[in-house]
């Protein structure tokens, strides 16, 4: 337990500072402010959460990353964790150049995201990278550092063992190279070379006493065998376990690690580094000590000189070791008795031990139970207390939620029922690690509450928790009212489930919640789980959501952002670091002051599309107006302006009509819908001309302004509206105005809607529909949950594809794959039944798929009484 009222030392991070020591008070994760260097001003918490504590590798030990740190992390202090520093060289001693720093920062998110991919027990999981830039204090110019988060793995390296308990016996070293020899094959398999195998880059962990291997600083990733080591020569070796090529700066391959493996077992068993040998060669090392001929042979093999005559993998060091070293074969020991056959030996003894005292001193057999009963009572009290543990990181105040925290307000126990309850009992246990209970709170919730999309992702995420190396992505929505958030989950959850399980086994655990569960996974028992993100949680922005998830290494994707405002502040910093799929961005990619970059890809239609379906509506009922005058009512936001001047641009082509006046409902405050419209089509408004009256209202504004204007009367006017998916909402169809609208009198563009009744779903619905039937108990899902299930359904599609090419998942394979010209991508069956593919410009592309880009209109419900909603407009 950290206690946060005692002062916490804090180690600087800066290279030289000659007082790094700091005490601050501890920081809670509510009320970070940055604390800095009391000598140099180096700021202490670095990326908003970690706090180094002290250096944790003396500086004559570190590897070839550079210094490393132990440090906590504010959200979770009980849990220790490894920052190291990356230490980048110039030959000159001087400053790197732009162009040095650019590389040194793109070979450093290589790097880092080589050891996320990596998850194998023996090596330490990377959890973030990050850069800071601060002052330099000396000649009053910038630094930029760079830091890589780790798990922490107590114990020793072989450097510290060797000093405290001697050299290591030839039995040992061949056990030592039993357990190292599959991490290193692991670590070539995908793809890497290690660089900076020494004594001290290998832990021996005290819980289990395996060898780990630490220090991947300096990996690089192998794109074929021969890689120059001058592409990295900003990152320091240790010559006395060098290889001769990688001391003379020539193509490295894997032979390289291990001849440096090698060098490690003969410091181990010499006790002495290379240049301690005679005329410093580590060949002379037999002069120091004697081993078995065969395990002499074998080192002398991985030592030689050239990378050929070596062993050309770990695998071929170990399977001759295990043919020469073969397990001894030891008898299995006798079965131990159980806890509880213990338990009933020391009872029975215990009771013939007292009935035999009983039987000397007195008659009063009655003592006899109530003594049985208290061992007992004491044995039950003694019984061993498991301890859960959560696998994630979690601040239940900070918008990011696998599963640890209901994000969606009005669903939890503080507001009603025990089924509710449910829910929260569901987040306690997933924040805690008991993922069973979880799994079991989650269906008798989703039982009763079956519509509750982010419930149904924590079940997933629970599901997948109880697996090694689940895939996991984020979905960034705007979880406020309006329930645009809700429907872009229920996409996300969709799929998911459709991924990780099956629709019939999620809907079946569901329905009958003491069945079995077993879910296998779409990619060789690997299931997903998503991060759900509030983006309009609190004081959390579009950009510090992206600059969080870049940061985050095991995220491999982003589903999110909803607004194309939000998508494009966004897209800057996902560039050449992760994908986001947006469900909502609708702006015409590069146009009206938005800038998308090429790892933006999206699922619905631009507002061009829109535009255009309104206006050939209007040009199909021309059939008693002669000229469309139109009144556009806007909001100055991206969506709006795009909307409105691409309605505008189309009129003009066709030549049926213009938009002669505005009505700006961003700068007018407390200016009411109606009134803006009926006065505008009055000619009573400054924009107006003449005494023309407006035949046509087109409602361009975003969802968020339509929220605002939820409770007014519609325009009461007599004209056709008009309008874009941002007026698309449930609240319009609970407002009793709405059902003057029935009919055709108001008519929206949206990028997809549902068929009409669920009678046409089982008739002729896309699969999706009719499993959203099954998942929800509802057909009626809105175009949010259609495009959100595509974005969703592409990345997984993406992730599939790489698998099927024995191609590791990673950010920069998935966005290739997405983004293949010559191997176009396409995910079957996408919300429309038809495959979901992307242009040249990474939007959707239509392929003349006539149900994307739709006409709804208003009508009477035909399944439920008194109820209007929207409908298909045929």
């Amino acid at each position: 337990m950290v206690n946060i009222n005692n002062p916490q030392e804090v180690y600087c991070t800066r290279p030289g500072c000659q007082n790094p020591q700091n005490y601050i008070q501890f920081p809670t994760s509510g009320s970070v402010q940055q604390r800095y260097c009391s000598c140099c001003q180096m700021p202490l918490i670095l990326d908003r959460y970690f706090l180094p504590i002290r250096l944790l590798v003396p500086d004559e030990q570190r590897g070839g990353f550079g210094r490393t740190f132990l440090a906590k992390d504010i959200n979770t202090p009980q849990e220790l964790l490894v920052i190291k520093q990356l230490d980048y060289k110039h030959s000159e001693n001087s400053p790197p150049t732009p162009q040095q720093l650019e590389q040194i920062e793109r070979l450093f998110r290589r790097e880092a995201e080589v050891l996320a991919n990596f998850d194998h027990p023996q090596i330490p999981k990377a959890h973030r990278f990050f850069s800071i830039d601060v002052h330099e204090p000396l000649n009053n110019g910038q630094q930029k550092f760079f830091y890589l988060v780790q798990e922490y793995i107590k114990g020793q390296n072989l450097l510290q063992w060797l000093r405290e308990h001697g050299q290591f016996s030839g039995n040992e070293i061949i056990e030592f190279l039993k357990q190292i020899l599959p991490v290193l094959q692991y670590v070539h398999e995908n793809g890497a070379i290690h660089r900076d195998i020494k004594p001290s880059n290998i832990m021996r962990r005290s819980q289990d006493r395996k060898f780990c291997l630490i220090d991947f600083g300096s990996v690089k990733q192998v794109v074929q065998t021969g890689l120059p080591v001058g592409q990295s020569t900003f990152i320091s070796l240790t010559l006395d376990y060098a290889s001769p090529e990688q001391s003379a700066r020539r193509a490295i391959d894997r032979t390289t690690d291990l001849y440096s493996l090698a060098a490690t077992c003969i410091h181990l068993l010499t006790a002495r580094s290379r240049s301690l040998f005679r005329n410093q060669d580590i060949r002379n090392w037999t002069e120091y000590a004697t081993v078995n001929h065969d395990l002499e042979r074998i080192l002398n093999r991985m030592l030689s000189l050239e990378p050929q005559q070596r062993y050309q993998s770990a695998q071929e060091v170990k399977q001759e070791i295990d043919t020469l070293f073969p397990e001894p074969v030891v008898p299995p020991p006798p079965p131990q008795p159980s806890f509880f056959e213990k338990l009933k030996r020391f009872i029975d003894n215990r009771r013939l031990a007292v009935s035999a005292f009983f039987r000397k001193v007195s008659r009063r057999y009655w003592v006899l139970p109530l003594l049985v009963f208290a061992l007992l009572g004491l044995a039950i009290a003694f019984l061993p207390t498991i301890i859960h543990c959560s696998k994630y990181e979690w601040d239940t105040d900070n918008g990011f939620s696998w599963g640890e925290q209901s994000l969606i307000s009005g669903k939890n126990c503080g507001k009603n029922t025990e089924k509710k309850c449910e829910k929260d009992q569901g987040t306690a246990a997933f924040r805690y690690g008991k993922y069973d209970d979880a799994i079991k709170h989650f269906r008798k919730y989703l039982q009763s509450y079956q519509n509750d999309p982010e419930a149904l992702i924590y079940l997933n995420n629970a599901i997948a928790a109880r697996t090694d190396n689940p895939i996991k992505i984020a979905t960034s929505v705007p979880i406020t009212g309006g329930g645009v958030g809700e429907d872009i989950l229920r996409g996300v959850a969709h799929a998911q489930s459709e991924f990780n399980c099956g629709i019939d086994t999620i809907e079946k655990a569901i329905k009958d919640t003491k069945s079995p569960l077993q879910c296998k996974g779409a990619i060789k028992g690997r299931l997903l789980q998503v991060q759900i993100i509030d983006d309009r949680h609190q004081n959390l922005t579009a950009e510090n959501v992206a600059d969080r998830l870049v940061k985050s290494l095991p995220i491999l994707g982003v589903v999110g952002h909803y607004s194309s405002q939000d998508a494009s502040r966004a897209a800057v910093i996902y560039s050449n670091q992760i994908v986001m799929i947006s469900p909502g961005s609708t702006v015409p990619r590069n146009k009206y002051g938005l800038i998308f970059t090429d790892y933006v890809f999206r699922t619905p239609p631009t507002d061009g599309v829109s535009a255009k379906i309104l206006v050939n509506h209007l040009e199909k009922i021309n059939s008693s107006q002669n000229y469309w005058k139109a009144l556009t009512v806007i909001d100055r936001t991206p969506y709006s302006n795009s909307l409105s001047q691409e309605f505008e641009e189309e009129l003009k082509n066709k030549s049926i009509g213009k938009v002669f006046t505005t009505c700006d409902l961003s700068n007018k405050q407390g200016l009411n819908l109606a009134t803006c419209v009926d006065n505008s089509i009055e000619g009573s408004t400054q924009n107006s001309i003449g005494n023309d009256r407006a035949n046509i209202v087109l409602l361009a504004f975003s969802a968020e302004t339509a929220r605002e204007h939820a409770n007014e009367a519609f325009p009461s006017s007599d004209v056709l509206i008009l309008g874009g998916d941002g007026v698309y909402s449930l609240e319009l169809l609970n407002k009793s105005s709405s059902k003057r609208l029935v009919g055709q009198k108001l008519v929206l563009a949206v990028p997809w809607q549902r068929s009409n009744t669920n009678r046409e779903v089982e008739s002729s619905g896309s699969k999706f529909e009719k499993n959203s039937l099954n998942i929800w108990g509802t057909s009626r899902i809105s175009w949010r949950t259609a495009m959100g299930y595509d974005a969703a359904k592409a990345m997984f599609e993406g992730f599939k594809q790489l698998s099927n090419q024995g191609i590791n998942l990673s950010r920069k394979d998935l966005y290739n794959v997405l983004a293949s010209k010559d191997n176009k991508f396409s995910a079957p069956e996408g919300s429309t039944g038809k495959p979901i593919q992307f242009d040249r410009n990474n939007d959707r592309e239509l392929n003349e798929d006539t149900s994307l880009g739709v006409l709804v209109h208003i009508v009477y419900s035909t399944e439920a009484k008194n109820k209007i909603e929207y409908n298909r407009l045929q």
